[in-house]
């Protein structure tokens, strides 16, 4: 498959980072956002051959209320979905979404993600958040990303799922 350039949403965040790096190394270029007031994501998609709408936020803390958080994220979402549909649509091209469960692993973001504090739950007690909880690696869901949108002939939604553990067995 030629390699082109594909739009990422969060690429501050701990997954999206992982995956811009993963596109990078396969030879594609790539348009980022970061968080925005802007509502309009037309122009940052304009020639890209994907959308990777991978932004999200997690916020273990609570130092945001509810509904700023959920304001966000539901404005966000559908402005880049609005946008990415008709640009799917004016190009031939097929909508394809991908629903992981907890992203723990490698990370290249400046930060320590919430996500992986979380993993680390028996170092910096947030046990509450482990007593069943399924994992996906951010290289698998990169992986799994990135053959999805290699391949034309897959379409609707996949679910990425590695491993369900218990906090008991995390700990052995």
């Amino acid at each position: 498959m030629e390699k082109g350039r594909e739009c990422v949403t969060g690429g501050s965040g701990m997954f999206a980072s992982w995956l811009i790096k993963s596109l990078l190394e396969d030879g594609n270029s790539v348009n980022a956002t970061i968080r925005s007031s802007s509502d309009s994501f037309d122009a940052v998609i304009q020639g890209c051959t994907g959308v990777f709408h991978v932004a999200y936020l997690i916020d273990l803390e609570g130092k945001e209320a509810e509904e700023t958080k959920i304001k966000r994220a539901v404005n966000g979402t559908v402005g880049m979905l609005q946008a990415a549909i008709a640009y799917a649509e004016k190009h031939g091209l097929d909508f394809v979404s991908i629903i992981p469960t907890w992203i723990h692993g490698s990370f290249v973001c400046p930060f320590l993600p919430g996500s992986v504090s979380a993993s680390m739950a028996m170092i910096i007690d947030v046990v509450k958040y482990l007593w069943r909880t399924p994992f996906v690696h951010t290289d698998d869901l990169a992986r799994a990303h990135i053959f999805l949108f290699e391949y034309p002939k897959v379409k609707g939604r996949y679910i990425c799922n590695a491993v369900e553990i218990t906090i008991d067995k995390l700990v052995s």
